[in-house]
């Protein structure tokens, strides 16, 4: 079993898991449901943070913590969780910076998952 910091395995193994034969692909239906989702979260929490609502960063945070804890990916969801702390918590002040690092764990998500798709 590969160790990956990006992306948890094991969940996506306990995706396969329940894939029953002769129907749609289940892990490629939810990895490709993520693609689209973290793309659109990480949007509205860098357009939340330059309008400095609190409230939307915590809830899209939150949702994007769940869609990416459902693929195994540990970093995208770590940093959401610390993004919706701080919008739960009304504190911005930190969340540029946790932002930049969003950013980089989507896209590294991005990679590793896309390979999966091609797997």
């Amino acid at each position: 079993m590969e160790t990956d910091l990006t992306i948890d395995t094991n969940a996506l193994d306990a995706i396969r898991s329940l894939q029953q034969p002769g129907s749609e692909d289940l892990v490629s239906k939810i990895i490709s449901m993520f693609l689209e989702d973290a793309n659109r979260y990480r949007d509205e929490i860098g357009q939340a943070i330059r309008e400095g609502s609190a409230e939307r960063v915590g809830v899209a945070a939150h949702s994007l913590k769940s869609c990416a804890a459902n693929v195994g990916a540990i970093q995208v969801s770590a940093t959401a969780a610390a993004l919706e702390l701080l919008g739960r918590n009304a504190s911005l002040e930190d969340a540029p910076a946790q932002f930049e690092k969003l950013k980089s764990a989507v896209a590294a998500a991005r990679a590793k998952l896309v390979n999966q798709l091609d797997a």
